[in-house]
């Protein structure tokens, strides 16, 4: 399930307390599940708040986007900067999909510019931090299959030709 949201940076908020809606984004979307311990995820994130606030006054999370992996959740997060973060209608809620996390979440860091080796050296001492694009998982196979079958009645009775 992909979804995506996106945070309002500067100057609606400083870097660091972007990083921190971040954390507090994930943290209550991860900590709904049984197998993430409340806490746990802020704990994760906050050990990197100096790299995290780097990356918001930059405007590299504005083109090259954090994604978190949680099971079947593929969440972006974005961070808008400058004109463009007044125009941020923010959702802040848990995201659909957190609930069913497992405990081996992984947030995907941009190893770009000049935080680039700085997030390579976090991902490596971290289980929960990673840098790049995460892999590309393939469509399930009966969603792709062009001899998909589909209930044509059931179509009809809800309107459809």
């Amino acid at each position: 399930m992909q979804r995506t949201r996106t945070i309002a940076g500067s100057p609606n908020r400083s870097a660091g307390e972007a990083w921190k809606t971040i954390v507090s984004l994930i943290g209550s979307t991860l900590e709904r599940s049984p197998n993430v311990p409340q806490g746990s995820v802020e704990e994760d994130l906050l050990s990197v708040s100096g790299l995290g606030a780097a990356m918001t006054a930059s405007g590299i999370l504005d083109t090259h986007p954090l994604v978190l992996v949680a099971g079947d959740l593929e969440l972006t997060i974005i961070v808008k900067s400058n004109d463009s973060a007044f125009a941020v209608d923010e959702n802040l809620d848990p995201v659909p999909g957190g609930a069913q996390a497992p405990a081996d979440w992984v947030l995907h860091l941009p190893d770009v510019g000049l935080v680039g080796d700085a997030a390579k050296k976090a991902a490596q001492g971290s289980a929960h931090l990673s840098t790049g694009r995460p892999k590309q998982t393939p469509p399930p196979t009966e969603l792709s299959s062009p001899n998909s079958s589909m209930n044509h009645d059931a179509f009809r009775q809800l309107g459809g030709r």
